[in-house]
């Protein structure tokens, strides 16, 4: 079946107009057809804003500034955990152990998107119990969050003084 020129002509210009149209539309991730309208990270990220002197060592009773910002839902991730961990890190620099978990940030269950909560900054008080026993040592520790479904951790570094020193 031959195809008239005027209608030939119709049909490649409806197929020209509908991808472009189509194209517009941010909505499809590359050839995976993935959506991602309000697409957020691939992966949750947490950090710490810095001490009143400027570097990441607190002492006990301060309050440090906590962002966070939960993978997005349409990432391998889909979502981050829900709560800031607080961990314990070893010599190498490493997880060692679990000592508390701060309030839960996100409004919608267990598991956050960056869709649902965006970016999250909140305020916590460094408890007495992570302080040294050694007045002029220091501890470390890091606030710790896990991504759902790859289970990957992003972690902020900081350190914690038993006292304030003299003259402060």
């Amino acid at each position: 079946m031959v195809m008239k020129k005027p209608t030939f002509i119709a049909t490649i210009a409806l197929v020209f107009v509908a991808g472009l149209i189509l194209g517009s539309f941010s909505m499809v991730d590359g050839i995976t057809g993935r959506f991602s309208f309000g697409k957020g990270p691939d992966s949750g990220s947490v950090s710490i804003s810095p001490s009143p002197r400027g570097d990441y060592k607190f002492y006990t009773g301060e309050r440090m500034t906590i962002t966070v910002t939960p993978a997005g839902r349409f990432s391998e991730a889909k979502g981050t955990e829900n709560g800031v961990e607080f961990w314990t890190i070893g010599d190498i620099g490493h997880l060692r152990a679990y000592i508390a978990n701060t309030e839960k940030y996100c409004i919608h269950g267990n598991v956050c998107t960056y869709e649902q909560n965006g970016e999250e900054t909140f305020k916590w008080r460094i408890p007495m119990s992570f302080a040294s026993s050694v007045s002029w040592k220091t501890k470390k520790y890091g606030a710790a969050i896990e991504d759902w479904k790859t289970e990957e951790t992003s972690v902020a570094y900081f350190e914690v003084y038993y006292d304030k020193p003299e003259g402060h």
